[in-house]
């Protein structure tokens, strides 16, 4: 578990003091994701820094009563803190992209005319000797356009009809990132980054992976199935060394014989067209059944600590 890596971006918040704050839109398509960001300035240049850290206090807190932090598998669960390796994701495109438009800012728009979905608030810290940045992104408008809504405010004990939009930020954010590891306390990140995409993306390569072994009868019909549902994500843990080990036919029988799974002997090949079989075969080629086919046990997870001990 790596509470002591966010103990140290806690302890970086609080002693960053330079900011930038963007607001971000962001469209998707069915080629790509597209982000821009808008650029906002506190006049009390001391407020950016004491609402990060604010919200960097509360995701400790979140992430110490949390069940673990466990890498992104596609499955996680709502009681756990996720975290990604954003250089080995699929998701890194689509977080370049993010991370081009934050950088790329302007504060030419108006926050009355424009719609806005999250915004970021980017510290620059130095690391001996050299500049480094932790962003915060919460997936939220914080825009309050009061032309809309009945607003007056005090001035003086005197109530004044007030139009000019209004901030309000949350007590903490969706997730963090320093040195290309994401830590996120929610899955906002997958509708921000379009991770649904993705996991069709990679599905689709997975896919032809298997089909390139020729361990299926009908992979045209495993192929359909893969791609319904929720069943696209499973393949975020996709492992090709136990589709290559199934090529061995001892090995292949007593996963047929364990998992109940029709395997011709004859021609090496898994009949997986029944909706349950070809749903216990992903969970086999995807780690969700985890299993040594060289040895007996097999242990199905929901979810895996990472090896990234050190970090």
């Amino acid at each position: 578990m790596s509470i002591a890596f966010l103990e140290q971006c806690v302890t970086i918040l609080r002693n960053t003091t330079t900011w930038a704050v963007s607001l971000i839109s962001y469209k998707h398509h069915d080629d790509g994701e597209t982000f821009t960001a808008q650029r906002i300035d506190f006049e009390d240049g001391n407020e950016a820094q004491t609402i990060a850290a604010s919200q960097g206090d509360l995701f400790l807190r979140k992430a110490r009563e949390a069940q673990g932090i466990f890498d992104y598998n596609g499955e996680n669960t709502k009681s756990q803190i996720i975290r990604i390796r954003l250089a080995e994701s699929p998701l890194n495109g689509a977080w370049e992209l993010l991370r081009t438009a934050i950088r790329n800012n302007d504060d030419q728009r108006s926050l009355e005319n424009h719609m806005f979905q999250a915004y970021a608030f980017v510290g620059t810290y130095n690391d001996s000797g050299s500049d480094k940045e932790i962003i915060l992104i919460t997936k939220r408008n914080p825009v309050i356009n009061l032309k809309r809504k009945k607003y007056i405010k005090a001035r003086n004990n005197t109530l004044v009809k007030s139009e000019e939009p209004i901030l309000q930020f949350s007590d903490t954010c969706d997730f963090i990132v320093k040195d290309g590891i994401m830590y996120c306390g929610n899955f906002n990140f997958e509708s921000m980054l379009n991770a649904e995409r993705t996991y069709k993306k990679v599905c689709e390569s997975k896919l032809e992976m298997v089909a390139g072994v020729d361990l299926i009868d009908d992979i045209n019909a495993f192929k359909e199935f893969a791609m319904k549902g929720h069943t696209p994500k499973m393949f975020f843990t996709y492992d090709h060394r136990v589709v290559n080990a199934l090529t061995d036919k001892a090995k292949a029988k007593k996963v047929s014989e364990d998992f109940r799974i029709p395997f011709n002997e004859s021609t090496g090949k898994f009949n997986v067209s029944d909706v349950g079989t070809a749903g216990v075969f992903t969970k086999i080629i995807c780690g969700r059944l985890k299993a040594n086919i060289a040895i007996d046990g097999y242990c199905e997870i929901n979810g895996y600590a990472s090896d990234y001990s050190d970090i």
